[in-house]
């Protein structure tokens, strides 16, 4: 549907962020309008650093201002929303669990409220997470299953998903929620993740570090990109209201990743040490993506050896030209 996004007024709140910057060089790509919305610059992200920004009408705000939300998406006439601006690390969220709270469960009422006082037509996709589920017993985990976070990051991700829920069945706005597991790839700036903080160790000749051995999804970036642009194509023929998982549903263990990155890098030599262990993780999570097959067509592409191939590559090119040093 590459004519879908010929000037069409397009909205992404965080857009300089991991998943935010590829989606952003997607649809510029295919000649939508951009309005990019950012709290701060971001030099790791594909947004800055493929210079997405300059094919952008970038906006430096907060969605915690209601003010400023509803004034963008009026003066910018906004036709499609991309909810992706949050704060997005687990481990932040355990040192500031109010700060998280805030950004993620106001921010995503502001920019709905936003919607709502302006124009109710507006599309909107809202990234939540599979945090959202909190732990159930039953795998993988499906889009009917409650939402019951314990952490404060999936808490904060329950609580904005089911807002995005309230607004769509009490104001009939049209929204649908994606709620993706662990996303990799080139442009993510949060090194305490494991494919660029495995990455980075490895380049300077250090051993991966094994935090825990939880068994997770991994989607790479550019899949779960054209899942969100596939989820609002089909909007426009009346595809609202819905939750979509995102998943390849081929769980693997942390151990597993750490050592497809080493052997990727040339490096299986240098073995995983163990870190300090995280006590407020979830063990085993991951999800199926049936229904979003079935009903917009989209399924995972890129299989993790040929992910991990392309994560590599870019971040071994963005660190021979980006000197910074990473402190555990």
């Amino acid at each position: 549907m590459q004519n879908f996004w010929k000037n069409r007024r397009v909205l992404i709140t965080g857009a300089n962020g991991f998943l935010a910057g590829w989606l952003a060089k997607d649809l510029v790509g295919r000649g939508a309008n951009l309005t990019a919305l950012i709290y701060k610059k971001n030099p790791v992200s594909v947004f800055e650093t493929e210079k997405i920004n300059r094919k952008s009408d970038v906006i430096y705000a907060d969605i915690l201002d209601l003010r400023s939300m509803k004034r963008i998406m009026k003066e910018h006439r906004i036709q499609t929303v991309f909810h992706l601006g949050a704060q997005a690390i687990c481990q932040v969220a355990i040192k500031d669990p109010v700060g998280t709270l805030d950004a993620n469960i106001r921010g995503t009422m502001n920019v709905l409220e936003a919607v709502r006082a302006v124009n109710a037509n507006i599309h909107v996709v809202v990234a939540s997470s599979d945090k959202a589920y909190g732990i159930h017993k039953k795998l993988p985990y499906l889009e009917t299953y409650a939402l019951h976070g314990e952490f404060p990051y999936e808490v904060s991700k329950s609580c904005a998903d089911l807002i995005s829920q309230m607004y769509y069945a009490t104001y009939n706005i049209p929204i649908c929620v994606i709620r993706s597991g662990n996303l990799y790839g080139g442009g993510d700036s949060h090194f305490s993740r494991i494919y660029p903080k495995t990455i980075y160790r490895l380049s300077r000749g250090l051993r991966p570090q094994l935090r825990d051995n939880s068994i997770r999804d991994y989607v790479y970036v550019e899949d779960a990109a054209r899942a969100y642009r596939m989820v609002a194509e089909k909007m426009k023929h009346g595809l609202v209201g819905e939750v979509f998982n995102l998943g390849w549903n081929r769980p693997v263990s942390v151990l597993r990743v750490l050592r497809l990155i080493a052997k990727t890098m040339k490096k299986p030599h240098l073995k995983p040490e163990t870190s300090n262990r995280s006590s407020s993780h979830i063990p085993k999570q991951y999800l199926s993506a049936a229904k979003i097959k079935k009903m917009v067509g989209w399924k995972a592409e890129i299989s993790l050896e040929e992910g991990t191939k392309r994560t590599v590559a870019w971040y071994i090119d963005f660190l021979k030209t980006h000197k910074f040093r990473l402190h555990d």
